[in-house]
């Protein structure tokens, strides 16, 4: 190594299967790549165009395993020891906003508005209002489920199940 050059270790988390289909691809043995693969190799070539600019090594890092983030979360992504770390809440926390319920940062306030969404949920079934109706309410206020889809009658009756079957073994209260 000539003076001004530098050496940088950089630990990628990659799956054997990617490095299988890499040595594929080299040894000229075809198959399509996929999208991963074409992502990973991105990766690379920004953290190989980063350690050519000599930048330091948080940057690269950051260049390496930040394979694609999309440009709205590009803000929330933030280098935690040697990893990246998306926003400074745990995913369904964070989500929480995503899903249209405001909470807070802390955990309890997250907890009190999910609690207050099911109370609201089972207000309305003790109204005699149909799963489907509550869906329907529910998707017009912008409200998602926990893995960000629209609401359906058959989720609405799986949540109202689970909240009755805590009221018979007494650990449901209103407002808990």
């Amino acid at each position: 190594m000539s003076d001004g050059e530098k050496t940088v270790r950089i630990q990628i988390d990659v799956p054997l299967s990617l490095v299988a289909r890499l040595d594929r691809l080299h040894q000229g043995r075809g198959g399509d790549a996929g999208a991963k693969t074409h992502t990973w190799l991105r990766a690379l070539a920004r953290g190989a165009a980063a350690l050519e600019a000599g930048d330091d090594d948080e940057s690269i890092i950051t260049a390496v395993n930040r394979p694609l983030v999309p440009e709205d979360e590009a803000e929330r992504v933030v280098l935690r020891g040697d990893h990246l770390a998306y926003g400074t809440r745990a995913g369904p926390d964070r989500r929480d906003d995503e899903r249209g319920l405001d909470a807070g940062r802390r955990s309890e306030d997250h907890h009190r508005v999910r609690r207050a969404f099911i109370d609201r949920v089972m207000d309305w079934h003790d109204e005699g209002r149909p799963a489907a109706d509550i869906a329907e309410a529910l998707n017009e206020e912008g409200v998602r489920t926990a893995r960000g889809n629209a609401w359906s009658e058959a989720a609405i009756e799986q949540l109202i199940h689970l909240e009755m079957q805590k009221r018979a073994r007494g650990e449901w209260q209103e407002g808990e």
